[in-house]
C-alpha cells in the first residue's frame, strides 16, 4: 500500500524534507551496508596477518600461551558475527542538515533551506536572523542591533515576497524609526522557536505566489505530527546588554498531544521575551556648507545677494548655514570676504563657501524596552491515508517604548561664524573655532504597541494513487499604534572648538550641557504630539490538483490573494500643545523639568512634563495629518489577485543521468 502523506509536499509545491529522506532511504542504507562489508573485508585481512605473525613468533611458546592464543580466537570468531542492518536513521542535528540538504537536492530550481534542528540551535532573537544564515539573504537591522528584515541577492527588503504556510504575510510595525511604505515585513514580531522549516525560493515557478521579484521565503510553523510522540519542550535564554545594563530574558514552551491512534494531534506554544535595549552612537542627518552672499564671497560684493549656482563659492549647492554679517560678541566688525579670510589663513573664499560639516552633528542615547509575548496553535487530524485537516492559529503582540534624546550643534539653518578652519582633500572641516555657535536638545521618546494574527485552515485530499487536492485558506490581520511627542529647546549661544579627525567629531565649549541651569531656552525650540496608526490585512485561498508522484506530475491551481493596508498620521505641530506648554512651562521654569542625562548632556523629566502640560489631551486631540513622525506618507492601498496556473514536473535519465525538470505558466 502507498504511503502517501510521508511523501506529502509543502504549501509551495516542494517535497517536505521527510519525504525526500524516505525517498533516498534504501539506496542509503545499500551504501552502508556495503560499507560494512568492505570494513569487515579490511579487518579480516588485517586479523589474518596479524595471526600469521603471532603464529611465527609462537613456536616455543608455554601451553599456557597456547591457552591464550585459543582464547584469542575465540575472540576473533565472535567478532566476525557482524548484524546487518537493515535500517539506519540519523536523527538530531545531523538529520537537520541532511533534510536541508536533499531539499536542495531534490530542488528542481534554487531552493535554500533550514529545518527543525538547526533553527533550535542558533541564539537568535527572532526568525529574520534566523533567516540570514541562508546564503543569499541579507539581514536589514534595526537601530538597536536587532534583525529586523531581510532582502534576497541585494535587492530592497520591499522585492522580497513573504510568507507563513505558503500564504501572505503583512505587518504594520516600523522597527525604531522606519518608514515601511510599500512592502516590507518586520520579522522581528515572530519567534524562531515556533518555526520548524524555513525555505528561500530564489527561482520562480508557477504555483509561486506573485510579489516576490527578488525570492520568496517560506515559514512553516510546526505542527502536531512533526512529533512522533507526545512531548513538550521548553527553552530559556537572557542576553545582557551593558549600555542598559540590563538582562533580556526570553522563555518558550511546546507541548504537543496525539491520541492513542495517531490520527488526532493538538500543539499549543507559548513565548514570551522581556527585552531592554541601549544605545549610544553619533548622526550626521547628511553634511552641509555654508551659504555666502556675494560680499562674504567677492570683495566689494552685494550683503543681501548670493552667488548663482555654478559661481565660485556656489559650485556644488548646499547653503545650509548662513554666516551672518556681524555678530554680538565682534561688536563693530563686518564679516566679509576680507574678514573670512583673514580668520581663516591658507582659505580662499570659495573654500569657504564649500567647506563641509555635519548638518545636525550629534551624540544619541536610546534605551527602552522590547516586550513580545507570541502564541501558537496547531490541530491536525489524519483519519485515513486518504484525508489530513489542519488548522493554524498565530498571535503576537508586541509593547515596545524608546526614550530617545540626542544633543545637536546647529549646522543645517545655524548662524556659526568659522575662524582658524582648516580642510581636507575634500573640504571636510577637519578642524576650526566656530563663533556664534549653539545646540538643541531633541527628545523624542515613544510609546508603541503592535499585535498580529493569522489563521490558517486546509486539507489534503488522495482520490486515487496519484491524484492529490491541497485546499489552504489564510486571513490575518495586524494593527500598530505608536504615541511620538518631541521636545526640544537650545542652548546659550557659545564658541565650540571643532575637531573631525575622520572618527566621531568632537566638540568643546566653555557650556556644560549636563547642566540644567545654564540658561536653555524655548527660543527657537518645539513640542509636538504626533501619532501614527497602521493596519494590515492579508487573505487568500488556494487550491491545486496534482496527477502523478511527487516526481513527474501535472499540477493545476487556482489562487486568490488579497492585501490592504492604512496609515495614518495625527499630528499637533505648533499648533495647540506647543503654546500651551510654553504657558506652562516659561524659560524660567525650564530647568525644573531638565535632568542630567546619561551621556554628557541633559536629558528630559517625561513624566513631570507630560503632567503638567497636559499632554495627553492634547495628543488624542490631534488631528489627521499628512505624514507621520517618521515621514511616511498617510494613504494606503488596497488589492485583490486571482491566479490560475499549471506547472509540469518531471525526470528522466539522459546518458545515464537523472535530468529533472519544472516548467508551467500562471495567469
Amino acid at each position: 500500500m502507498r504511503q502517501r502523506f510521508p511523501n506529502t509536499k509543502n504549501e509551495c509545491g516542494e517535497p517536505d524534507g521527510m519525504a525526500a529522506y524516505q525517498k533516498r532511504e534504501g539506496s542509503t542504507v545499500q551504501k552502508l551496508i556495503a560499507r560494512n562489508a568492505l570494513s569487515r573485508a579490511l579487518g579480516l585481512a588485517l586479523l589474518g596477518l596479524a595471526s600469521s605473525t603471532a603464529f611465527a613468533q609462537a613456536q616455543t611458546a608455554t601451553p599456557a600461551a597456547a591457552d591464550t592464543q585459543s582464547t584469542q580466537e575465540t575472540q576473533q570468531s565472535s567478532q566476525e558475527q557482524v548484524t546487518e542492518l537493515d535500517r539506519v536513521v540519523a536523527t538530531g542535528f545531523r538529520q537537520s542538515l541532511e533534510y536541508s540538504t536533499l531539499a536542495k537536492r531534490e530542488s528542481t530550481g534554487f531552493v535554500d533551506a533550514i529545518y527543525a534542528e538547526d533553527i533550535g540551535k542558533f541564539p537568535d532573537v527572532n526568525i529574520a536572523e534566523s533567516l540570514a544564515r541562508i546564503p543569499g539573504i541579507q539581514l536589514n537591522r534595526d537601530v538597536n542591533g536587532e534583525g529586523l528584515n531581510i532582502a534576497i541577492r541585494g535587492l530592497p527588503s520591499s522585492f522580497t515576497k513573504t510568507t507563513i504556510n505558503g500564504q501572505s504575510v503583512a505587518t504594520a510595525s516600523i522597527g525604531l524609526d522606519a518608514q515601511n511604505a510599500n512592502r516590507e515585513v518586520d520579522l522581528n514580531l515572530f519567534p524562531t522557536e515556533f518555526f520548524t522549516q524555513l525555505k528561500v525560493y530564489k527561482s520562480p515557478t508557477a504555483n509561486l505566489p506573485e510579489g516576490g521579484a527578488s525570492g520568496v521565503v517560506d515559514m512553516r510553523n510546526v505542527r502536531p505530527f512533526d512529533n512522533p510522540e507526545s512531548q513538550v519542550t521548553y527553552s530559556l535564554q537572557g542576553d545582557y546588554n551593558d549600555l542598559s545594563e540590563k538582562t533580556s530574558p526570553r522563555g518558550t514552551v511546546i507541548g504537543s498531544w496525539l491520541n492513542e491512534d495517531k490520527t488526532f494531534g493538538v500543539l499549543v506554544g507559548l513565548t514570551s521575551q522581556r527585552g531592554h535595549i541601549g544605545v549610544e552612537g553619533y548622526e550626521t542627518i547628511g553634511w552641509t556648507n555654508p551659504n555666502l552672499t556675494d560680499a562674504q564671497c567677492v570683495d566689494g560684493g552685494s550683503g543681501t545677494t548670493f552667488p548663482a549656482m555654478g559661481a565660485p563659492c556656489n559650485t556644488t549647492g548646499g547653503n545650509g548655514w548662513r554666516i551672518p554679517d556681524s555678530i554680538a560678541s565682534r561688536p563693530g566688525e563686518t564679516i566679509d570676504a576680507q574678514w573670512l579670510r583673514d580668520h581663516n589663513p591658507g582659505l580662499t573664499n570659495a573654500q569657504i563657501g564649500e567647506a563641509l560639516i555635519p548638518r545636525l552633528g550629534r551624540p544619541v542615547h536610546m534605551a527602552g524596552d522590547r516586550d513580545r509575548d507570541a502564541f501558537l496553535g496547531s490541530v491536525q487530524w489524519r483519519p485515513n491515508e486518504n484525508l489530513e485537516v489542519y488548522a493554524d492559529v498565530l498571535y503576537t503582540d508586541a509593547h515596545r517604548t524608546n526614550d530617545r534624546i540626542d544633543m545637536n550643534l546647529i549646522g543645517r539653518n545655524g548662524a556659526m561664524v568659522p575662524t582658524n578652519m582648516q580642510l581636507d582633500a575634500n573640504n571636510v572641516v577637519t578642524s576650526a573655532t566656530f563663533e556664534n555657535a549653539q545646540y538643541f536638545l531633541e527628545a523624542r521618546p515613544y510609546t508603541e504597541d503592535v499585535k498580529y494574527w493569522q489563521f490558517t485552515p486546509g486539507a489534503t485530499f488522495f482520490f486515487d494513487e496519484d491524484v492529490k487536492l491541497d485546499v489552504q485558506a489564510s486571513v490575518s490581520r495586524s494593527w500598530m499604534y505608536r504615541e511620538s511627542p518631541t521636545i526640544l529647546f537650545n542652548s546659550p549661544v557659545t564658541t565650540v572648538q571643532y575637531t573631525n579627525n575622520g572618527d566621531i567629531p568632537t566638540w568643546q565649549s566653555g557650556l556644560d550641557l549636563n547642566d540644567p541651569n545654564i540658561g536653555w531656552t524655548w527660543t527657537g525650540g518645539r513640542v509636538w504630539a504626533q501619532n501614527e496608526k497602521r493596519v494590515t490585512t492579508t487573505g487568500g485561498l488556494n487550491t491545486s490538483l496534482q496527477l502523478g508522484d511527487d516526481r513527474n506530475n501535472v499540477t493545476f491551481g487556482i489562487a486568490y490573494d488579497e492585501n490592504y493596508r492604512t496609515i495614518v498620521g495625527f499630528g499637533d505641530t505648533g499648533t495647540n500643545w506647543q503654546p500651551y506648554a510654553f504657558e506652562q512651562v516659561p524659560d524660567a521654569a525650564l530647568p525644573n523639568y531638565i535632568n542630567p542625562g546619561p551621556l554628557g548632556f541633559v536629558t528630559v523629566d517625561f513624566d513631570s512634563f507630560m503632567a503638567d502640560t497636559n499632554y495627553a489631551f492634547y495628543r488624542d486631540a490631534a488631528g489627521e495629518a499628512n505624514s507621520s513622525n517618521t515621514s511616511a506618507p498617510t494613504g494606503g492601498f488596497d488589492e485583490a489577485n486571482t491566479a490560475a496556473f499549471i506547472m509540469v514536473n518531471g525526470e528522466s535519465e539522459i546518458w545515464h543521468r537523472n535530468l529533472r525538470f519544472n516548467m508551467g505558466v500562471r495567469y
